[in-house]
């Protein structure tokens, strides 16, 4: 149907397809299928060689926040808020963290402009009173945004994330998660305590 409508498929890249001018495309989109053809462990499998493997745990509940948007009234996409971003960016990283750091970074990214974005959300009024001394808005964004998470996904996946975590947790320094989300202005006791935060949040609502 997408090359139907104008689409375009990447020679190399399963997932890739392009719209717009045959050389220099003005879209480039990425489709990953779930629902109806994922397998146990939802994971799907890439035709015909059925690689490469992928997780798509947290793809049906993201689709509870996404925003509708018409590009050149030609065709419709839905892009995920940031908390069912950072869902899909954390799935993303389970898969190919061995390969590179780059879904801990834009995780990373999220967390630190957060606590700002969203501070006069009345549904986050209390980070101020949860967080201990010193408070730190990286914390708090992953504070705020776990909280924001938790409506989208159900008690299994929060209890399959919080075990994620918590392995990544108990390796310390040698967590690839950890030091991947490592930047400039938020180092390794930041970083740890951020997503200890998350774990907890993820916890404490599973368990409710």
């Amino acid at each position: 149907m997408l090359i139907q409508n104008g689409f375009r498929k990447d020679s190399h890249m399963k997932q890739r397809f392009y719209f717009g001018a045959e050389k220099g495309a003005d879209y480039e989109l990425d489709v990953v299928p779930f629902g109806g053809v994922t397998a146990p462990g939802e994971k799907i499998y890439w035709p015909p060689e059925e690689s490469p493997m992928m997780s798509v745990k947290g793809f049906a509940s993201v689709l509870k926040d996404c925003v509708d948007v018409v590009v050149d009234n030609a065709f419709s996409f839905k892009i995920p808020s940031a908390p069912a971003f950072f869902v899909l960016k954390f799935d993303a990283w389970l898969d190919r963290h061995l390969l590179n750091d780059k879904d801990a970074k834009d995780m990373s990214f999220i967390l630190a402009n957060y606590y700002l974005h969203e501070i006069t959300s009345p549904a986050h009024l209390e980070v101020l009173d949860v967080l201990p001394d010193p408070f730190e808005p990286f914390v708090a964004g992953a504070y705020m945004i776990a909280k924001d998470i938790i409506p989208l996904l159900g008690k299994d996946v929060l209890h399959s994330y919080v075990s994620d975590i918590e392995d990544e947790l108990a390796r310390g320094e040698q967590s690839q998660l950890l030091t991947q989300s490592m930047g400039p202005e938020y180092g390794y006791d930041i970083v740890r305590d951020a997503w200890t935060m998350i774990a907890n949040v993820f916890k404490t609502a599973a368990m409710e």
